[in-house]
């Protein structure tokens, strides 16, 4: 009977399916991130004759920096959301997983929402198994600051009730559950906010995240941008060696941007190309750059789109160029990628490594930039409009 009654608890726990808000406005949803679960435990059931009648699997999540302050345990009803809900506000993320993988990964992801004059937290997590244990959300110090006033919003309390404890949750392999934080209503005019102290989901400060307000219809595609791309100047008679400098193509009159900081990104989506620009800061009259053909964008699903060309065509790819401008210009040069599906909520930029060469200062890494929001970048094309160069002496 003892085993027959353990059913009939998890049936219990599993039947919470969460009600969802009538009043939300939401201000900002997270790009996916995928981690990796540790390895799942598989309990047989038995009846009395010993035969199989089921099983259930459990998780332990392994331990966060705050887990040696946590010294209380709690098992809650789980969260558990409607799919239909979470697919209209997450598309296809349920089931987002790199192709050819072997790790069982899970998906975890947040969204910020004013919901009855407060501001919710939602932590989404998907269930690996039918029992997961030791995971932790919150304490006092989560919180939400505005980065351009300052102001601290401070949390009130969790749903379920679990502040400052391990949790232990019951649900199905594959349920979304959907653990709430609550703070203070943010101003009308809070634009870029960082959150501390939510360490599931990644979330320790020091990373800024821009709302939207999600109440404007945003258009599926945008427009081919308008980005200058550098005159050629010369192309050596010698043939291209990456270690003579004499060798490399000159450029000049590249796109001129307004200053930006190093590396800030936009984007544009097309039906026929996806296309980005990178600010860069001149630090000298004449700058080398390099643009790798196997630069890729991997999005949130794992699919993966290619480089098609740079600057038009007009760029070299795999090769190291030149390009005259004033020390303090800020200039950008366009990536014309495969097109990522209007679905596609972020994605990765990876840039392979250059092979090394022999110059002052050389940098051939390349590099990877994580979990890029594609409606953020989209919202940053306005900051490459061409600025003119204006020079006083």
């Amino acid at each position: 009977m003892k085993k027959i009654t353990i059913l009939s608890i998890m049936a219990l726990f599993c039947a919470n399916v969460v009600a969802q808000s009538e009043s939300q406005t939401i201000l900002y949803k997270s790009r996916c991130c995928m981690t990796v679960s540790p390895p799942t435990i598989t309990t047989y059931i038995t009846d009395e004759e010993n035969n199989v009648i089921g099983q259930t699997t459990s998780v332990r999540w392994p331990n966060n920096e705050k887990d040696s302050w946590m010294k209380d345990t709690c098992w809650v009803k789980a969260p558990v959301i409607s799919p239909n809900y979470y697919d209209s506000l997450f598309p296809g993320m349920r089931t987002a997983t790199p192709n050819n993988t072997n790790v069982n990964l899970v998906v975890i992801n947040w969204m910020l929402a004013i919901e009855n004059d407060e501001t919710v937290m939602h932590c989404f997590f998907t269930m690996p198994a039918d029992t997961v244990t030791n995971l932790f959300l919150a304490m006092e110090e989560t919180a939400i600051v505005d980065l351009r006033t300052g102001v601290n919003y401070r949390i009130r309390r969790t749903e379920p009730e679990c502040m400052r404890k391990h949790i232990g949750v019951i649900a199905k392999k594959g349920d979304v559950l959907d653990f709430k934080i609550y703070f203070p209503k943010l101003s009308e005019t809070t634009k870029i906010v960082s959150i501390y102290t939510v360490p599931l989901w990644s979330q320790y400060g020091g990373v800024e995240h821009l709302l939207t307000r999600e109440n404007k219809v945003q258009k599926e595609y945008d427009d081919v941008p308008n980005i200058i791309s550098p005159t050629l100047v010369s192309k050596s008679e010698e043939k291209y060696n990456k270690d003579n400098w004499d060798t490399w193509r000159h450029y000049k009159d590249a796109h001129l941007i307004k200053p930006l900081r190093d590396g800030t990104m936009a984007l544009w989506n097309t039906p026929e190309a996806t296309y980005i620009a990178i600010a860069r800061e001149q630090n000298s009259m004449g700058e080398y750059y390099a643009i790798r053909s196997e630069t890729m964008l991997i999005d949130n699903r794992g699919n993966r789109y290619k480089l098609k060309q740079a600057g038009g065509g007009n760029l070299p790819l795999d090769e190291l160029f030149w390009v005259d401008g004033y020390s303090g210009d800020f200039l950008t040069f366009l990536m014309e990628f495969e097109p990522l599906p209007p679905s596609a909520t972020s994605f990765t930029y990876v840039v392979p490594d250059l092979e090394p060469f022999y110059v002052m200062f050389a940098n051939p890494k390349g590099g990877v930039r994580s979990n890029l929001n594609v409606n953020e970048l989209r919202a940053n094309q306005s900051l490459f409009e061409y600025n003119p160069r204006v020079i006083k002496e």
